[in-house]
């Protein structure tokens, strides 16, 4: 036995091993290009097999793009030259992967179309050399001693070098052997016969030949590997489909995704995860996902979560974005909150309109879409800095400002500033931008100051708070309330942001009058403590008189009737002809209600009865001013309680709000008259003269979308239509009318579609805009405070966006991020 080796012997060993090992060429160097470089001694190595020649006229070396900065300008150099080479007669001629009079290596994907497009194997006639030798047809063959014609498939002829070759020798030959002239081209013709026989009997050649079927037939490293890493993205095309559909699902429904811990383990996993886990007992696919050993990729991550949900929002936000910019106008809508962060978040909706088609592209439809594209954080309060976000939201979604024709925003100075306002700064932009305040906020504003300025009902609203607070502050007086309550309705908040809170209020305080008025007065008997007591007292004594159910009475008729028009505004597909008829109904009923105050009365009167009030007003004490010694007037007050009510409650009511619609929607009504030219009533009822400068005004205001020809449509369009214009109710039902019910004369009248499609774009409210607040208040409440701009703001495109969401086809995020994952694998 040899003497065992020392330390120092072992150490010197493992040292000279290293240093022969580093002599040896990677494995790499045989699959890729390695460039390397230093800022000192840049060099660029090449990982080929390179043959020694004699001379470039007759030797062929293969290389790889050694004079290029880079591999990226190598691939762009190989791609140019593939298209050039697809177009050649002979596009698997050796003669075509030479460059600088070197053979060129080839890559997987060329082999792949040399293997699939044949050899290059002309039939003649071949050009002959100084002797009048050449090639012959007859080589391709080879034939046996019993006469049997055998084809010699590898042998190839390159008409460009007038040269034969082998061409599984030169895909997948050995390139260091020592014969090299079947690679680099063969054109001994005084003894081709015997280098053919003396070739296709050799080792190499039989060795070159069996790698080209085995790559012929898909059995290489390389195409099992893609093979392998294509059955993984089917996989994950799988899994992530099943992913994919359960992020819809619950961003559309407004449903929380993360869990407090989230693992397999813990039972506080997250809604996402319990639903992949309650998939995965049903479904095999989400089944071998869970069973993954812990630490392997499942596509289950936040931070998957996020992209997903990220890709989603894009998709939609994409959608959203082509068919603005398809539209011939849009509007701009915007407002803003302020979150559970107390992040300043800005809303951004965009009002447009688009014909819809059919599968044979024929108009089915014309639709007012108000489309959400996204939350951002406002990065200031001022209107230059809101102006210089929003040019920055615009250029960022390639939105062309030239097409805004109108902008929506609420009351706020900043917004509304005639001088220097937001509103103001955009119209110095884009002239032709209508600026229309939001009609839903002037209806409230409009109630409110119906109310803050008349004592009597400003009191009222006061003590209906009062009433509120008084039972909801006591878990025992609200379960009281409920048990004695004959109805199941309870009583609500007063919030003067919200528009139908009056209304609400004032419905539940009808329903439970008696049952209320009936607890008030045990508990003023019966209560627990003397403040409670105090407290029931005066509210019973508050509530019990006629001139609170008068005012109870009122105040309903009035609500109800803006009400109606409150939820229609609120509509996103109402256009500025709609909403002006409806305020115009209403305030034909206010005025209607100013001749009716007897009526009302007698409905009071009945109620008082029904609910055990006495229906007598509260007398007015008589009160005197100072009169001086020599004054001779007396001061004359009114005395009766009857005409007291009727004259400083009742008709100031009425008539501040006469005056608050006529007033605050005059801008609306300034905007209808520009576009009074293509009102269905006024074309059936106004002559053509007139007809004729109504169309003039409005083609001198919109000269860059309306030419004056317009007037000649509009009057040949009452001469052809107008039995049929008569039974027409809206522009939209117009537009309607010509682009699709008679679609085949559309052409006809260009700008009369061009002027109804302006005056349907114009916007009505900001009622999207607070619709959407409603749903960032649902995804980010207190729970999810933490939650990214980002994920938010996708997260609310999905939600608000669900019918879009829902169709978009998800194959292509698929595709990407199962073919990413795959590839990952590897």
């Amino acid at each position: 036995m040899s003497k065992p080796m020392s330390g120092a012997q072992k150490r010197k060993k493992k040292i000279e091993q290293k240093l022969k090992d580093a002599k040896l060429p990677k494995l790499d160097s045989f699959l890729k290009n390695t460039v390397e470089s230093t800022s000192e001694n840049p060099t660029i190595t090449t990982s080929v097999f390179e043959i020694p020649h004699e001379n470039s006229e007759k030797n062929n070396v293969i290389d790889i793009c050694q004079n290029m900065n880079n591999t990226d300008d190598c691939d762009i150099l190989l791609s140019k030259n593939m298209t050039i080479i697809c177009t050649k007669q002979y596009p698997t001629d050796i003669a075509n992967y030479i460059q600088n009079s070197v053979l060129r290596h080839l890559s997987v994907e060329d082999k792949q179309f040399i293997v699939e497009h044949g050899p290059c194997r002309p039939s003649g006639p071949f050009s002959r050399n100084a002797v009048g030798r050449c090639f012959d047809e007859s080589f391709y063959y080879t034939v046996s001693k019993a006469g049997l014609r055998i084809s010699r498939s590898w042998l190839c002829y390159s008409p460009e070098l007038h040269k034969c070759y082998c061409q599984p020798c030169w895909l997948f030959g050995d390139n260091n052997i020592k014969h090299q002239e079947w690679i680099r081209g063969f054109n001994d013709w005084a003894h081709t016969s015997r280098g053919i026989e003396r070739h296709e009997k050799s080792i190499p050649h039989k060795m070159a030949c069996m790698a080209f079927y085995s790559f012929q037939n898909h059995n290489t490293v390389n195409e099992n590997q893609e093979k392998q890493i294509r059955d993984e993205a089917n996989y994950w095309k799988l899994v992530l489909d099943r992913i994919i559909a359960t992020t819809l699902t619950l961003a559309t429904e407004d449903i929380p995704f993360r869990g407090h811990r989230e693992n397999n383990e813990t039972e506080s996993k997250g809604k996402f995860l319990a639903i992949i886990e309650l998939l995965g007992k049903y479904d095999p696919v989400l089944t071998e996902l869970l069973q993954r050993p812990k630490g392997t990729i499942k596509y289950l991550s936040p931070a998957i979560q996020n992209e997903i949900i990220t890709a989603l929002g894009d998709k939609v936000k994409y959608d959203i974005l082509l068919e603005i910019r398809k539209a011939p106008f849009f509007s701009y809508i915007t407002d803003s909150t302020q979150d559970i962060s107390k992040i300043d978040q800005q809303s951004h909706i965009f009002r447009y309109v688009n014909v819809m088609y059919d599968k044979e592209n024929k108009p089915v439809d014309i639709v007012i879409h108000e489309s959400f594209i996204g939350f951002e954080i406002m990065e200031g309060q001022t209107s230059s800095e809101m102006e210089q976000q929003l040019y920055n939201n615009f250029e960022k979604n390639k939105i062309d400002i030239k097409k805004l024709r109108g902008i929506g925003f609420d009351g706020a100075a900043n917004m509304s500033g005639v001088y220097s306002g937001l509103q103001a700064r955009i119209k110095h932009t884009q002239p032709l931008a209508l600026y229309v305040h939001c009609a839903a906020h002037n209806l409230n504003l409009v109630i409110n100051d119906s109310v803050k300025n008349i004592t009597e009902i400003q009191n009222f609203y006061e003590k209906l708070e009062c009433l509120y607070s008084y039972f909801a502050n006591s878990i025992k007086r609200w379960a009281h309330l409920k048990s004695v309550s004959s109805v199941s309705v309870s009583l609500k908040r007063l919030c003067t942001t919200r528009w139908s809170s009056r209304n609400d209020c004032l419905k539940a305080l009808s329903l439970l009058y008696v049952d209320i008025l009936k607890l008030l007065a045990y508990i003023s008997l019966m209560g627990r403590n003397k403040d409670e007591k105090s407290k029931a007292s005066g509210l019973q004594n508050y509530f019990q008189k006629f001139d609170v159910i008068l005012i109870i009475v009122i105040e309903s008729k009035i609500l109800n009737s803006l009400q109606i028009v409150s939820l229609l505004l609120q509509k996103s597909d109402i256009d500025l002809l709609k909403a002006f008829e409806l305020l115009q109904t209403a305030l034909n009923k206010i005025k209607e209600m100013r001749n009716k105050f007897e009526e009302v009365f007698e409905e009071a009167k009945q109620i008082a009865i029904s609910w055990g009030v006495e229906p007598t007003f509260t007398k007015i004490r008589k009160t005197k001013t100072t009169k001086f010694f020599d004054e001779l007037s007396n001061d004359e007050r009114l005395h009766d309680a009857e005409q007291y009510f009727k004259t400083q409650i009742y008709y100031r009511t009425l008539d501040i709000i006469i005056k608050q619609l006529e007033h605050r929607f005059n801008g609306m009504n300034q905007v209808i008259k520009l576009f009074s030219s293509i009102l269905p009533i006024n074309i059936c009822s106004m002559n053509e003269n007139e007809l004729k400068h109504l169309t003039t005004s409005l083609v001198n205001n919109y000269e860059h979308d309306l030419t004056i020809d317009l007037v000649n449509q509009i009057i040949q369009f009452k001469r052809s239509f107008e039995n049929q214009i008569s039974k027409l109710n809206s522009v939209h039902d117009l537009a309607k009318f010509i682009i699709v019910d008679n679609y085949l004369i559309a052409a006809s009248f260009p700008d009369l579609c061009t002027a109804c499609f302006l005056f349907l774009t114009i916007p009505v409210t900001v009622a999207t805009a607070e619709r959407s607040f409603s749903k960032l208040k649902i995804i980010k409440n207190y729970l999810r405070s933490t939650m990214s701009q980002i994920r938010l703001s996708s997260l609310a495109i999905i939600s608000i966006e669900k019918k879009i969401a829902k169709e978009i086809n998800t194959s292509d995020i698929i595709s990407t991020l199962a073919n990413k994952k795959s590839r990952r694998m590897f």
